[in-house]
């Protein structure tokens, strides 16, 4: 598919009122400011465990706010989730099962069982009691197995703490029964919410006076008010919030707390992030169940995303300047060159296996930003012996130590490398800008260090002035550097020696960004991988725009399409998204979420097996593990 701007209009979504089921809970204010403008796909989240959880219709005349938590669970979701709280007062882990209460959460099959006994297992509770260290723990293994065997997914979550204080310091006698549950979840990779350790510290924190409205009477120390429950149920809510990558999008999250924190934006940043943004899937997404096929989805949101984007027209096929050709480490390298309608001459490079004959699958490797302007396709490219030292330490701190296209192109591809605005060849000179904007900047030689700092720093000062300009001039930062790389890819497709057919693109960080527009724009691309750049517009606006080039944002497009869904636009088509645990461009729940959006999109489209995502130990990168994985995939759909 080549780009082409769309006049299609603009159309606001509808914002519905959200509010939750529970089973003894009245509904939530359909009229909240936070409600989210389009509903996730509806799931239903079972709660199992003992008095503390337990919703009360008929509270007793001596207790007439006692409330479970779990009663007000449902508080903090929007609609489309419904909260089936089975929780019974007195029962213990045992004898839930025994009653058969169990067998009936089985059987309203729901999508996750959140997990909750100790209080009445604990000794003196007579044929209800367990042993932490036996039976307490077989009981916790068989409402996992038997979950996961409906395919549910279980949430363990310790006992909360009773309101109980010694000399002014809050006291418990349910620690065996938490860790009991700590030691299963590690054991059974199941997530477990700590709420033991965090209603313990909150009561601890405000201390006994503070935390007395907490319960239903003067006397309980075990039972809550309603303001008390829901307190509690908050902090389940803000630990799924960290814990619970898939519930995140669900989660009513101006109620439950979680943008009152430090953001981008201060006190803007719930509001932002809630009433405008919105928590459920985008107008847009292919998850709303709008669309009878993934066909007609990717249609209608490639149309906005275009839309959007307003692309500019860069011509059809470039003619292309054969430079030089030599051959470098088993590679033949052409050195390539084409001028576009605006800017300097474009330089990249061709390298295929020396000798290879016939048509042979392509890539176009997509370099990245990484803040340095001055370089383009080196960064990942090498094609004699004696690299620029800027060169080296780029690859080292990145690619541990090698040119990623040249191990692939060595795997049998025709891999093309090209500058993409404004990089490289085609960066914007110093001595072409008005001398009020230079900023110090000046025009290096490969050798200057220093005056490639320099350079570099005015080219990050620069990016907001040239993103007001593309503004001005009707276009926006995709809507150049995604039709360059599409031309680009015109030049690899038209090659004699490559199968147009089998295809895939790559590139880490900018380049990774650059593979979600391109591999979720042009059908040309059989395969793609984006590499470490993943995340949502939710992170963008509340955490990390700051870390992140003006290249990324699309205006107008996020209520329409998240993110991560740009790339999901190429479902099913083989699809790879490599993160990193320790990268400090994104968080770890947001990417996770990311994936979330991915993988639904992709078994919606009956294409599970066409998309994987894998998580590594480690920082911003690409690196000899990650590359590995990364080649195998190509193989496995290109060759």
């Amino acid at each position: 598919m080549s780009i082409r701007r769309s006049t299609s209009g603009y159309a606001f979504a509808l914002v519905v009122a959200l509010s939750v089921v529970s089973l003894a809970q009245q509904p939530a204010n359909r009229n909240s400011p936070d409600r989210a403008p389009h509903d996730p796909t509806p799931i239903k989240i079972a709660m199992i465990g003992d008095s503390t959880m337990s919703s009360y219709a008929n509270p007793p005349a001596d207790r007439p706010t006692l409330t479970g938590w779990g009663q007000v669970f449902g508080l903090f979701f929007h609609d489309s989730v419904q909260v089936l709280n089975h929780a019974a007062s007195g029962r213990s882990s045992k004898s839930f099962i025994r009653e058969g209460r169990w067998e009936l959460v089985l059987a309203a099959k729901p999508n996750y069982v959140f997990i909750q006994f100790g209080h009445n297992d604990q000794p003196g509770k007579g044929d209800r009691t367990t042993d932490p260290n036996a039976d307490f723990q077989d009981n916790l293994r068989k409402y996992i197995d038997d979950a996961r065997a409906i395919d549910s997914t279980p949430i363990l979550v310790t006992p909360v703490a009773r309101r109980i204080f010694e000399n002014g310091r809050a006291h418990t006698t349910l620690t065996p029964y938490a860790d009991a549950m700590k030691k299963v979840g590690q054991e059974r990779n199941v997530t477990v919410i700590d709420l033991h350790a965090k209603s313990f510290e909150l009561f601890d924190k405000l201390g006994d006076e503070a935390t007395a409205n907490f319960s239903a009477s003067a006397g309980d120390r075990t039972h809550f008010s309603r303001h008390g429950a829901k307190e509690v149920a908050r902090l389940v809510a803000l630990a799924v919030s960290s814990q619970v990558p898939t519930l995140i999008s669900y989660l009513r999250h101006s109620e439950v707390g979680t943008p009152n924190r430090p953001n981008m934006v201060g006190a803007y940043g719930p509001w932002l992030a809630d009433s405008v943004l919105g928590d459920g899937p985008a107008r847009l997404s292919f998850r709303t169940g709008k669309w009878k096929s993934v066909d007609e989805w990717r249609k209608a949101a490639r149309t906005r995303v275009l839309d959007c984007m307003a692309p500019v027209d860069l011509g059809g096929v470039p003619e292309v300047r054969v430079d030089s050709t030599h051959e470098f480490d088993g590679l033949k390298v052409e050195r390539l060159s084409w001028q576009l309608p605006g800017g300097p001459r474009s330089e990249a490079v061709l390298l295929k296996p020396a000798g290879a004959i016939g048509k042979l699958p392509g890539i176009l490797a997509l370099h990245d930003h990484g803040g340095n302007k001055f370089l383009g396709w080196r960064k990942i490219a090498r094609i004699d012996g004696q690299p620029w030292p800027i060169v080296v330490d780029h690859q080292q701190r990145y690619y541990g130590g090698v040119a990623w296209a040249n191990e692939v192109a060595k795997r049998g591809y025709a891999v093309l490398i090209h500058d993409t605005f404004p990089f490289a060849s085609r960066r914007v000179r110093v001595s072409d800008v008005a001398d009020r904007v230079k900023q110090n900047g000046v025009d290096p030689e490969p050798t200057d260090e220093e005056g490639i700092k320099r350079y570099n720093a005015f080219a990050g000062a620069h990016e907001n002035i040239m993103e007001k300009s593309l503004l001005s001039a009707g276009t926006t930062w995709p809507g150049v550097y995604v039709v360059e790389d599409q031309r680009a890819l015109d030049v690899l497709c038209s090659r004699p020696d490559v199968d147009a057919s089998r295809v895939g693109c790559c590139g880490l960080s900018g380049g990774g960004m650059r593979t979600v527009f391109l591999g979720g724009l042009d059908d040309r691309i059989r395969c793609a991988i984006a590499v470490g750049f993943m995340t949502t517009w939710r992170e963008f606006l509340l955490d990390k725009c700051f870390t992140h080039t003006w290249m990324t944002y699309v205006p107008l497009l996020p209520r329409d399409l998240d993110f991560p869904e740009i790339l999901a636009l190429r479902a099913p088509a083989a699809t790879m998204v490599l993160n990193c645990n320790e990268d400090a461009l994104y968080t770890v729940p947001e990417m996770r979420r990311a994936d979330t959006m991915m993988r639904e999109t992709f078994d919606k489209a009956g294409a599970a097996d066409k998309y994987r995502c894998n998580f590594y130990s480690g920082g911003h990168k690409f690196d000899l593990e990650m590359q590995k994985d990364a080649f195998d995939w190509f193989d496995r759909h290109l060759k």
